[in-house]
């Protein structure tokens, strides 16, 4: 996890877990240099965590550059959170 942070330039990376609804997050900040990091939550399904750390850390990385090519004052930063096998999707 540590090399793979490294070679993406990523700052921080956190995690969160509620036992109570069974939701565990992985923050991804890539850069803060620009400025406060921006960037989405995304809600999936995760193969496993390795999965969700990956997609975090690329997300995160991708905003950065959005931000930058937009010039905005902000780095880049994304949410995923690991939906749980127990909450069901509305299908249409």
């Amino acid at each position: 996890m540590f090399k793979q942070m490294e070679s993406a330039g990523l700052a921080d990376l956190h995690f969160a877990s509620d036992p109570q609804s069974g939701l565990n997050a992985i923050i991804a900040i890539h850069s803060t240099l620009r400025g406060p990091a921006i960037g989405g939550c995304r809600f999936i399904d995760y193969a496993s965590d390795e999965a969700a750390i990956t997609d975090a850390i690329r997300l995160a990385r991708g905003m950065s550059y959005k931000a930058a090519l937009a010039d905005l004052p902000h780095g880049g930063g994304k949410a995923v959170v690991m939906k749980p096998p127990a909450i069901l999707t509305a299908t249409h």
